[in-house]
C-alpha cells in the first residue's frame, strides 16, 4: 500500500490508498505532532462510490483532505481538541 506523509502545522498527516479491487479509497490520518502528547484521528475523504482509479489522485486527495481538516473547513470536523 502507498503512502505520503506531510507535515503541516503542528500535524503529521499520513495519507494512504486502499485498493479495492482496481480502484482505490483514500484515507488520512491526522497525528498530533507533540512529544508529550499522543493523538490520532482517521478520516476518509469523499470519493465517488467506486473509488478513484489512480493510487497518486487518491493519495492527493487524502493529504489535501487532512489540510483542510486541519485548516478548519471541513464541517464537524475540529482537530484543535485533539
Amino acid at each position: 500500500m502507498a503512502y505520503k506523509v506531510q507535515l503541516y502545522g503542528s500535524f503529521v498527516l499520513k495519507a494512504t490508498a486502499q485498493q479495492v479491487a482496481e480502484t482505490y479509497l483514500p484515507v488520512v490520518v491526522i497525528t498530533l505532532n507533540k512529544p508529550a502528547e499522543i493523538a490520532e484521528m482517521q478520516l476518509r475523504p469523499d470519493c465517488p462510490a467506486e473509488g478513484i482509479p489512480d493510487e497518486e489522485q487518491a493519495l492527493e486527495l487524502a493529504l489535501d483532505y487532512g489540510r483542510r481538516a486541519v485548516d478548519g473547513k471541513i464541517n464537524g470536523i475540529n482537530v484543535t481538541n485533539m
